[in-house]
């Protein structure tokens, strides 16, 4: 990964073996292992002067059905109307109902993040491209040994993608949003494939990232980086991933916008 970048990761690793970390993700299992289909939330709070930190938020929950989902939204919407973070309040009623649901929520305060990519710009250069080349290298093995019915032409476009960041990111173009992107993917593929690696089956996983700059930023790479990396940290299992945006269409490491 990058001299910089692989302590956090191993700190973030490690303390999923702690005996504290261990209850608390068999509780939440115990709740929602038998569901084969996942959702994973985020929201970002970077750069706010009006905020005290610099927060990443990730919400992980079992799939259960369309009206179960659908009856979620709506009660969500009638509790808290308005986003936590603009609320001066939270409503007790939307505290209770979320308390009674299977969820496992995650943050990182995430102030001068961009140092854990280097103590320098030249530095945090360098570990970028270390990480995009790897993304690179993971698609051009998805692409040269894709099976039938691989989503090829994804793979494909993926590599071009990545080799397009890397110039971008030698001619200085962009790092921060770069860096922002490489971390918010990170955090949510590790703490995520940490836990789903503990399912017996899992059939889709759905993340769907705060609609921000990032999700449009360098490419719209934040989706295969994502998939990619979580990918590689389940241990290689294959199941469908769908995400947004982009709203593509595709099998196994795939991206469409319904789960049913």
């Amino acid at each position: 990964m990058s001299v910089y970048l692989e302590p956090c990761i191993e700190l973030l690793k490690k303390e999923f073996e702690t005996e504290e970390m261990q209850k608390t993700v068999n509780a939440f299992l115990a709740n929602a292992s038998f569901s084969s289909k996942w959702l994973l939330y985020s929201d970002y709070c970077l750069d706010d002067s009006s905020k005290p930190n610099d927060v990443i938020t990730f919400v992980l929950l079992p799939f259960v059905s369309e009206s179960d989902y659908q009856a979620l939204d709506k009660r969500i919407g009638e509790t808290q109307p308005t986003d936590i973070k603009h609320a001066k309040s939270v409503d007790e009623e939307f505290m209770d109902f979320i308390k009674q649901k299977a969820v496992f929520s995650f943050s990182f305060i995430v102030n001068d993040r961009q140092r854990l990519f280097g103590d320098t710009e030249e530095e945090q250069i360098k570990t970028v491209q270390q990480l995009l080349t790897k993304l690179k290298d993971t698609f051009a093995i998805w692409r040269n040994n894709t099976e039938e019915g691989a989503p090829i032409d994804y793979y494909k476009d993926s590599v071009k993608l990545f080799q397009r960041q890397l110039k971008e990111i030698f001619q200085k173009k962009d790092v921060k949003n770069h860096i922002d992107i490489l971390l918010i993917s990170v955090l949510g593929a590790i703490y995520s494939a940490e836990i789903l690696k503990n399912l017996p089956k899992i059939d889709i996983f759905g993340w769907f990232p705060d609609r921000d700059k990032t999700n449009e930023a360098c490419g719209q790479m934040i989706v295969p980086v994502f998939n990619a990396l979580q990918h590689n940290h389940i241990g290689g299992r294959q199941f469908q991933f769908v995400s947004s945006p982009p709203p593509i269409q595709l099998k196994y490491h795939s991206m469409i916008m319904k789960i049913e």
